[in-house]
């Protein structure tokens, strides 16, 4: 898409079947923090698949609760931005360490004006969820970060652009979001709020041929390098360490990536990427985990 067509103000407008709620409270993580450690800055993402469209979704990190991303399918023709904030409020996480406070909403409708502000009209029972005010303002910060995740995605915006996201509630201003957070104001994202380490490939479930798998993930701010193991899980449903090393966090880059290739024989595994501080060392800290088959 033409940057200036990406300029028009574009109205995506999705009536859904009646409300129903994702799942109770109790699956939120709760406690949820702004604080979250080093998570620095946050990239935008960069145009690359029409096929798929990143959605943010609440994970545990440590003590606290951040926001962790998955791609998800796109189904072709569809709108990135309504798509994206429908499977967050209405679908389900690859991976079942993850979450949403959200309930399905009934209709949601997003624009982009001309000077970079998406605006997202979402009705309000898409708020039915009881939960915490340090949860509802992680839940308000997953939006923000899909709104403008599947904008950048799809080429919408540009990535190192500045982006604002303006959210209404059947069309007014100044919701009490969960009851618990005003949405007086446009916001951007809270940098605050990112997971420190999330893996970005293998996803979830996973079923690769056998061979070479180049896994790639985000980092640690402030860190160099990064732990990694990989577990393999017998037939019975019984782990061993099959293989572990340390890769680089490549500091330059802003998005704090990290790659290396495993190449594992047939069967099923589980990946873990995280930390460690040299006073305990046998502690994994800022784990995020993913599940996947060779073949």
């Amino acid at each position: 898409m033409s940057l200036l067509a990406a300029l028009v103000c574009v109205l995506f407008l999705a009536a859904c079947g009646q409300a129903s709620s994702l799942g109770s409270a109790t699956n939120v993580p709760t406690n949820a923090s702004a604080d979250v450690g080093t998570a620095g800055v946050s990239s935008l993402e960069t145009a690359e698949s029409s096929a798929e469209v990143p959605v943010y979704w609440l994970g545990h990190s440590n003590d606290k609760s951040a926001l962790y991303r998955e791609f998800l399918p796109l189904e072709a023709g569809a709108d990135p931005i309504q798509a994206a904030l429908q499977l967050m409020t209405s679908g389900k996480p690859l991976d079942p360490d993850y979450s949403t406070p959200w309930s399905k909403a009934s209709k949601i409708a997003a624009s982009i004006s001309a000077n970079n502000v998406i605006t997202v009209d979402i009705s309000a029972d898409a708020f039915n969820q009881r939960i915490d005010n340090p949860t509802a303002q992680l839940a308000v910060q997953e939006l923000v970060y899909t709104a403008t995740g599947a904008a950048a995605n799809a080429g919408l915006i540009s990535s190192n652009q500045s982006v604002q996201v303006s959210i209404l509630v059947d069309g007014h201003t100044d919701f009490m979001a969960f009851d618990q957070v005003k949405l007086d104001r446009t916001l951007s994202r809270d940098a605050s709020v990112q997971a420190p380490i999330w893996i970005i490939y293998p996803q979830q479930g996973t079923t690769v041929q056998n061979g070479p798998i180049d896994v790639t993930g985000v980092g640690p701010v402030g860190a160099t390098t990064v732990k990694w193991t990989v577990v393999r899980v017998d037939p019975a449903g019984g782990k061993a360490d099959y293989q572990s090393g340390t890769t680089p966090v490549l500091t330059e880059d802003p998005n704090r990536s990290f790659a290396f290739s495993i190449n594992p024989p047939p069967g099923q595994y589980d990946l873990l990427v995280y930390s460690v501080d040299p006073r305990q060392p046998s502690v994994r800290l800022n784990m995020d985990s993913k599940s996947f088959t060779v073949k």
